[in-house]
């Protein structure tokens, strides 16, 4: 009987797999940290992520009694012998065939009994008029399972050992799940090819200039939206940036395998990478970056056995290969980040459209 103090080599493999795994998380935390996001929603695989977008306005109106007036319909059908209207620069035509499919460009009129009005233009003694807000859920994507294989060899456990095979493969395989992570941030930010802000056709913008109009776009772009967040993340291509850094005192560090920097030209949370096209700059508020880990418990309440953390960012799980004289190993990456609106991303140009 072994002694039950004794070390085997399934203990090492699994303290191989969590010492990455508390890596990766302690490289995220760091990063949710610095950047200021929320940490990950922890949904199960599989599962559709939403976002949930809020329309109307506070109404600021006065309407004297009897006026007749026009209302987005909250009809889910259309109602028969009702009229509906549609709404073209403040004129309404009535629809002579509603269609359902239509429905949520409808209007229909309505006289109000007494007089109204809220906001500024409240009149003492009239009924304050209802505002109306409501919440369309629109799917964003689901959250992800991207799993690997790969094996350690029988002769590779030989020559290097156990901890020393397992700790180099896997220390590979760490740094291209981490670098997929990176990836999966620019491939919603490219979603976007044109920018949507750019040099003037008589001219270009140095990098300070292309920063500012860019920060200016956003800030513009979420007040008119009624949102107030000035907390902004920027992404740059690395090489607009290192001829400043090398006649510049700037300090970089590294945050989740990008080049991170602070104050730069007047601008916070700067990150460095090849993935934003030279000449370019990206930038989005804090809040609109959301993260998802998944429920590994779901999947290792069956025959699964993955090795994760808390949130559910990765997860290790492997198994004997007696057949190829290795051990199978099975890394998943689930870490899903993307962003809530679309709208609040803005891309520069430091040359004019053509």
């Amino acid at each position: 009987m072994a002694d039950v103090n004794l070390i085997t080599s399934q203990d090492t493999i699994e303290a191989v797999f969590d010492e990455y795994i508390a890596r990766y998380k302690a490289e995220y935390d760091r990063f949710e940290e610095v950047v200021g996001i929320f940490p990950p929603e922890v949904v199960n695989a599989g599962t559709a992520v939403y976002k949930y977008v809020v329309n109307g306005l506070l109404e600021d109106t006065a309407i004297d009694a009897g006026t007749t007036y026009y209302e987005k319909t909250r009809d889910t059908d259309v109602v028969a012998g009702k009229t509906y209207y549609t709404e073209s620069a403040g004129v309404y035509t009535a629809v002579e065939s509603p269609a359902k499919a239509s429905l949520k460009d409808y209007y229909v009129a309505a006289t109000t009994p007494v007089g109204t009005s809220s906001g500024r233009t409240y009149r003492e003694g009239d009924e304050i008029t209802l505002s109306h807000f409501d919440v369309t859920k629109v799917p964003l994507g689901e959250v992800n399972f991207i799993p690997y294989r790969f094996a350690v060899t029988a002769q590779a456990i030989q020559r290097g050992g156990v901890q020393n095979a397992f700790t180099r493969i896997v220390d590979k395989a760490y740094k291209q799940l981490r670098s997929d992570t990176v990836a999966d941030i620019f491939n919603w930010l490219n979603l976007f090819g044109d920018a949507t802000t750019s040099a003037p056709a008589s001219g270009s913008w140095n990098l300070q200039q292309l920063l500012a109009y860019s920060e200016e776009k956003l800030l513009d772009t979420l007040e008119t939206a009624n949102e107030n967040d000035t907390d902004i993340i920027h992404f740059l291509n690395r090489g607009d940036v290192y001829a400043y850094l090398a006649e510049a005192t700037i300090t970089t560090q590294d945050l989740f395998g990008m080049t991170y920097l602070e104050n730069f030209l007047g601008v916070n949370k700067v990150f460095l990478t090849n993935r934003v096209t030279a000449g370019t700059v990206v930038a989005t508020p804090v809040s609109n970056v959301k993260t998802y880990g998944i429920d590994y418990a779901t999947l290792n309440n069956t025959e699964f056995n993955y090795r994760t953390d808390g949130y559910g960012l990765i997860g290790f799980d492997y198994d004997k290969e007696p057949n190829r004289a290795s051990v199978g190993v099975y890394p998943v990456r689930t870490l899903t980040i993307m962003p809530e609106k679309e709208q609040f991303i803005v891309r520069g140009s430091m040359t004019p459209l053509v």
